[in-house]
């Protein structure tokens, strides 16, 4: 028996409307995190890491 994952995101993008129109920092975002799992997502400042945390978690 599979079970399901603790977390699975699929395609996540994130859209902001700003005064120059509208920006996507965050396309594409796809992962799964199953029990007992670590998920560590690095990248540069900027590159969306924070936003896709705070989409996640419904911020």
């Amino acid at each position: 028996m599979t079970q399901r994952p603790l977390l699975a995101v699929n395609n996540l993008t994130v859209n902001f409307a700003t005064g120059e129109g509208i920006v996507a920092p965050v396309r594409g975002v796809t992962f799964r995190v199953e029990e007992h799992e670590t998920l560590g997502i690095i990248g540069e400042s900027g590159c969306g890491k924070s936003v896709t945390a705070e989409s996640i978690m419904g911020y």
